[in-house]
């Protein structure tokens, strides 16, 4: 019986994490509305619930929000509202460690671009989560170098490269500059990585097509 038991809990357990890991599109704008733009006594709840299925890496984010480029049509979430990801952010139903573990986690080897044209990006929720990522980086930054500082080399390059991944050069060195001013007081070796991500996507972009 005992072994029953434990075989029902093992197995029910695993259900849960394959939902977490592919969880219906359905369920997760149905978590979003209740937990976010619904305003009830459950809305925690369901902010936590949406949190919980939220991807945690690019490939399964571009799943989602991405842009299907055989079909040319975008994925179940890549129409968002311009708010749901700052939503999603500056959620209290979670600490803001989980938020900047996740957004790191997406942002880690992430296109907002496939190559140096605007006619092949990866949707418009790719756009607004690179922006709004971004953004909630700086605005947070010791606790994001903190936790950015835990990755290796190559995937923090990756994650800044990702953050000045557009096509305008004035903005994109603009933004470069404010990066590395902020950064400055905190890790001057940071700074060389920012530098070797921003150099990647000016080597992108200034190529001809």
């Amino acid at each position: 019986m005992k072994r029953c038991i434990f075989f029902l809990v093992l197995v029910c357990s695993f259900a849960q994490l394959l939902k977490a890991q592919n969880p219906d599109p359905l369920y997760v704008i149905d978590a979003y509305r209740k937990g976010f733009m619904l305003k009830n006594k459950d809305s925690v709840y369901y902010q936590q619930m949406f949190f919980k299925v939220f991807p945690s890496d690019f490939k399964t984010f571009s799943k989602y929000y991405g842009w299907d480029y055989q079909l040319n049509k975008g994925r179940p979430l890549t129409s968002t509202p311009s708010n749901y990801f700052k939503r999603v952010f500056n959620s209290k139903a979670y600490s803001r460690a989980e938020v900047i573990k996740k957004i790191i986690g997406i942002s880690v080897n992430a296109r907002r671009f496939n190559s140096a044209s605007v006619s092949d990006g990866n949707g418009p929720a790719v756009g607004q989560f690179q922006e709004d990522s971004f953004k909630f980086a700086l605005a947070h930054i010791d606790e994001f170098l903190k936790a950015l500082q835990t990755r290796n080399q190559a995937e923090i390059v990756s994650v800044w490269a990702f953050y000045m991944d557009y096509p305008n050069g004035k903005y994109r060195k603009g933004d470069y500059e404010k990066v590395c001013n902020l950064i400055a007081p905190h890790s001057q070796a940071m700074i060389g990585l920012v530098t070797q991500g921003y150099k990647r996507d000016v080597a992108k972009w200034s190529k001809k097509h």
